[in-house]
């Protein structure tokens, strides 16, 4: 320490002046590697964030594929039960129909 005991304020400044430029050289490589690894860090969450996402999506088009195939089974059966109403109604005509047939000749037979 006696290196320093004889050095005059002037000195001190050519000393500082000397050393400020590795001080801030040391200070920029230090907040660089620190935005380094935050650029890191942030890469690293976005390409998370975008693998959750695509797993989410691949799990809605799976429930919208799977709600559209109930649709469609929901529409058939809608479609097939109103097929059978259908028949059914027209063999009801077809019988009445028949009825007024089976009345008319019981009643032709009846004359007779």
């Amino acid at each position: 320490m006696e290196l320093f005991t004889g050095m005059q304020f002037k000195d001190w400044l050519s000393l500082v002046n000397l050393i400020t430029p590795i001080l801030f050289f040391l200070a920029k490589k230090y907040i660089q590697d620190i935005i380094t690894d935050v650029k890191k860090d942030i890469e690293r969450a976005i390409e998370e964030l975008e693998n959750k996402l695509n797993q989410d999506q691949v799990r809605i088009t799976e429930k919208v594929n799977d709600i559209e195939r109930r649709v469609l089974v929901i529409e058939t059966n809608y479609n097939n039960k109103n097929e059978s109403i259908e028949r059914i109604e027209t063999n009801i005509d077809k019988l009445f129909d028949k009825i007024e047939e089976l009345k008319t000749e019981i009643y032709r037979n009846n004359r007779n």
